[in-house]
């Protein structure tokens, strides 16, 4: 690789910049559209949103997009959700989790389940719950909050670390990039995101911050050796990460019938190979940039 491809990357990295600025202006239009038709950049679940969720016990395996379909017709929203729960060991289906918008009551919901399945219910089998809007309201604050003094602390860091503000700000904009990534990702597919969410984008920038000192140490504060094969040994770690913690993810979307570990899982294997991107398209070029400026400036 380092004789083909990765020459052919480290010559071009001028021209390579345009990848990854294209892909991030798409992203962007994305979340603007949405928030243009929405008024929201994503679309949030009840867990954020608000609303009622109802769960109930049934062995027997059915279409829950054609369930889905149908509570939609009989509700008159297309805010409904349905999750299938399986027994972790068995993996048999044990029931189903219908997440919809507040004021919808509980026996609204049973009947059209009912009328579907074509058999009663029993009471001992069902769960019902609420969520006001008013708690998915004050953890979006809270997310923001956590998100701001993340990214605060991440260029304070770098900037004490490389005791210069340009690999601070090229670390906390290709950090930046991938939760954008991920989020527009997220609308194209017509996922919506969750509290589990939030908390795997805060896995992300833990992660792509980790990837972007990995590479801005090799290309800024190391003097020692050939900036070529520097920079070829980080590629050679951040790959053989990548591709371990991918496929790591992968087992746990594809084998997990937990909702909230596909969705963990779902977010972590976006964010990395935006991160990926980023890191190696934007983040290497725009510091090289950076460092041939300064080599020009002695």
């Amino acid at each position: 690789m380092k004789g083909t491809l990765f020459d052919f990357y480290y010559t071009n990295y001028k021209k390579i910049l345009l990848i990854p600025i294209i892909i991030l202006v798409f992203n962007i239009s994305v979340l603007a559209y949405n928030y243009a038709t929405t008024g929201s950049i994503v679309a949030m679940d009840s867990s954020l949103t608000g609303g009622v969720t109802l769960t109930f016990n049934y062995e027997k395996e059915i279409d829950y997009n054609l369930l889905k379909s149908h509570i939609i017709a009989g509700l008159g929203t297309d805010d409904v959700d349905i999750v299938l729960l399986k027994n972790q060991l068995s993996n048999k289906v044990i029931g189903y989790e219908i997440m919809t918008e507040q004021g919808v009551t509980k026996e609204r919901i049973i009947s059209l389940i009912e009328e579907f399945i074509g058999e009663s219910l029993e009471e001992e089998n069902i769960s019902f719950g609420s969520q006001s809007s008013v708690i998915g309201d004050n953890f979006i604050k809270e997310a923001g909050w956590l998100f701001s003094i993340g990214f605060i602390l991440m260029i304070l860091v770098s900037y004490i670390y490389f005791k210069d503000i340009v690999p601070a700000l090229t670390i906390a904009v290709s950090t930046l990039s991938d939760v954008i990534g991920v989020l527009s990702v997220f609308n194209l597919l017509g996922v919506k995101i969750g509290v589990v969410t939030i908390g795997a984008l805060l896995m992300i920038m833990g992660y792509s911050t980790d990837s972007d000192i990995l590479l801005a140490t090799n290309i800024i504060k190391k003097k020692e050796g050939e900036l070529k094969d520097r920079m070829f040994s980080a590629l050679k770690t951040q790959l053989t990460m990548n591709i371990i913690a991918l496929i790591t993810f992968l087992i746990m979307y594809l084998l997990s019938s937990v909702d909230a570990i596909k969705q963990i899982s779902l977010v972590l294997i976006i964010g990395m190979v935006f991160d990926l991107i980023n890191t190696w398209l934007q983040n290497a070029s725009i510091q090289r940039i950076y460092v041939d400026y300064k080599e020009r400036k002695k």
